[in-house]
């Protein structure tokens, strides 16, 4: 369950959200397990927070950072999240579909499980990122850099069946 005190300074916008953050680098902010769908996270310091469990659908994070953070099991559908860092950020088992990641950073992200089905992920650096059982059915990974990434993905096409899908990088 979420810190009532740390949803408090997020309640206040963005700016309150980065400068607490700025004079509070020790704390590891609590927002498990709740609701922001459709708000506007633009250049948000989500550094380490946890987020698991949350309900991200429609929200931007373009210019974000959200490096580190705990993202499993969340809604993260229909957002966008441009030039934002997902660096060693934790997405098992979450909904990304329908989003635009073009041109953030992946690097070392655990993707186990995640669902990227019509995601934009153009020009994403995803080295050494996990992408173990997750689903890229039509995501667009044009010029991404997929070095040292473990892609070994489920592509569920219109049937429904899930076929193992193994990208060499």
């Amino acid at each position: 369950m979420a810190n009532v005190q740390h949803l408090s300074i997020l309640q206040r916008g963005v700016q309150e959200w980065n400068s607490w953050r700025k004079e509070n680098r020790d704390v590891l902010p609590d927002l498990c397990d709740s609701t922001f769908e459709g708000m506007n996270f633009d250049k948000v310091n989500f550094t380490d927070v946890d987020l698991r469990n949350s309900n991200l659908n429609g929200c931007s994070f373009n210019n974000a950072d959200l490096i580190g953070c705990l993202l499993n099991d969340s809604k993260f559908s229909n957002i966008s999240a441009k030039k934002s860092n997902f660096t060693s950020c934790n997405l098992v088992n979450s909904d990304c579909s329908n989003c635009d990641f073009s041109g953030s950073t992946f690097i070392e992200a655990t993707l186990i499980k995640t669902d990227f089905t019509n995601s934009m992920m153009k020009e994403c650096n995803f080295y050494r990122a996990n992408f173990t059982e997750a689903i890229l059915y039509n995501a667009q990974l044009q010029n991404s850099r997929l070095t040292q990434s473990n892609m070994i993905v489920h592509n569920s096409g219109q049937s429904g069946h899930q076929n193992p899908v193994k990208v060499n990088t």
